[in-house]
């Protein structure tokens, strides 16, 4: 099935692929192909002897939620997650303290409201009561 067929790519080391067009002479048809090569979805595939479209659709679900699963729970983003709430209780504090954000930090912390969980805003907001009742008002 392959003789005869002309294959032209480029490896794409960014997205682990090789692109490129295709020409069969004997027909005189042109096209163009990707073959991509992630490690991660090698382990989900199907069996050859699986070709229906139950089992397909399993290998795509199991290899998608496994990419959501690492993308959500790595290192990255459990840091990104911290920064932005120390972020968001700094600018609070200051508001609650009287201080006047400039229009770049009253930006920033309403782009904080939508970026944090709910729960995350609510955990944060008692934390900072508890840090203003500490405070000494003189």
């Amino acid at each position: 099935m392959w003789a005869g067929i002309e294959l032209t790519g480029v490896f794409d080391p960014e997205e682990n692929s090789l692109r490129g067009t295709m020409l069969i002479p004997s027909h005189g048809t042109t096209g163009e192909f990707v073959f991509k090569r992630d490690p991660d979805f090698v382990r989900f595939y199907p069996a050859p002897s699986i070709t229906g479209a139950r089992g397909r659709w399993e290998f795509i679900m199991r290899a998608v939620l496994d990419r959501i699963r690492r993308r959500t729970w790595s290192l990255g983003y459990f840091l990104r997650r911290m920064r932005d709430g120390k972020r968001y209780m700094e600018l609070s504090l200051r508001h609650h303290y009287g201080r006047r954000l400039d229009w770049d930090e009253k930006k920033e912390l309403f782009d904080l409201h939508l970026v944090l969980y709910e729960a995350d805003v609510r955990f944060y907001a008692s934390l900072i009561r508890i840090k203003l009742s500490e405070t000494p008002i003189s």
